[in-house]
């Protein structure tokens, strides 16, 4: 990442996120085996709100949000929040057990999915997909104080061998906030802008209007989601012009092993499906050509790297 990204991001978290709702002295009042102190990595409410850009250093970038809007209490007493991505219908749930870790999935019933341990120390991993054999895995790369708050530096990493062969990504868990920043492998910084936390305004979370979530500036093919992923990922692109696009998946040999879209699309950003269920699991490549209809057929390539996890 390049040392004036990184500089403008650090600059706008702290003019944005400076709490003043919390005295100076809480670090020295708190006990690290204090719940309240664990589960502030990941809060928590009916109402709550985060607000993030995701910023290619280029000028250009898109916002989106998550909101939590449900609150179910299951028949071991543990409370599942069901949040919303932008406003789509669809929910997914977290909750927080009684060891601190923070599990999710698309239902609550179906919610077995280790995201996050909130006590977890510095060099402390879990397991996210696969096994120690060829999956992914978060570490703890550090655990440090900024202002009157904690952060906990998540690195996630490809684990191959019983050992990390290659980074992924970084995230940052910040108490009282919660997810508040994410640098990617050869990819965009994301960086909060805004949060509704249990009814205390961080930033401008209400700054952004629909007409916002999306900024067009450039051609753009965004990471798969998830990934790694089990069979099935969702590919995003997004056309500042009306555009001839073509999307492929190819293996580590270079085959073509499925095209996802051959045709015309009005200027915007839209998503297609990558269905490896017939793939043995490893690495494969997303690329996408975008042709704009305008300024003479320019043309963009792109290429992204996925992993298939089964």
């Amino acid at each position: 990442m390049k040392v004036e990204k990184l500089s403008r991001v650090v600059v706008l978290l702290l003019l944005f996120f400076e709490p003043s709702a919390i005295g100076q002295d809480i670090l020295d009042n708190i006990s690290q085996s204090d719940s309240a102190y664990y589960c502030s990595f990941f809060p928590m409410h009916i109402g709550d709100r985060w607000v993030y850009k995701v910023d290619f250093g280029d000028g250009s970038g898109w916002y989106y949000y998550y909101e939590i809007v449900t609150d179910t209490v299951d028949g071991l007493n543990r409370h599942w929040y069901g949040w919303r991505y932008n406003s789509r219908n669809e929910l997914k749930y977290y909750s927080i057990t009684d060891s601190f870790e923070v599990i999710g999935g698309e239902s609550i019933i179906d919610s077995a999915k280790l995201i996050y341990k909130l006590d977890a120390l510095s060099g402390n991993k879990w397991l996210i997909n696969g096994d120690l054999n060829w999956g992914t895995v978060y570490i703890v790369d550090t655990i440090y104080i900024e202002g009157n708050n904690t952060i906990m530096k998540i690195d996630e990493w490809i684990w191959s061998n019983n050992e990390p062969t290659l980074w992924l990504s970084s995230r940052f868990l910040r108490t009282e906030i919660g997810l508040y920043m994410i640098w990617e492998e050869g990819g965009p910084t994301t960086y909060l802008i805004g949060a509704i936390i249990d009814s205390i305004v961080y930033g401008n979370p209400n700054e952004v209007s629909k007409e916002k979530l999306i900024i067009l500036s450039n051609f753009h093919l965004y990471q798969n989601y998830p990934n790694p992923f089990n069979s099935v990922t969702i590919i995003t692109f997004s056309l500042p012009k009306a555009s001839q696009v073509k999307t492929e998946a190819y293996d580590l040999t270079g085959r073509c092993v499925a095209v996802l879209c051959d045709r015309y699309y009005p200027a915007g950003t839209y998503s297609v499906q990558f269905d490896g269920s017939a793939l043995a699991s490893g690495i494969y490549f997303i690329r996408s050509r975008m042709t704009s209809i305008e300024n003479s057929g320019r043309s963009q390539v792109f290429t992204r790297k996925m992993m298939l996890m089964k």
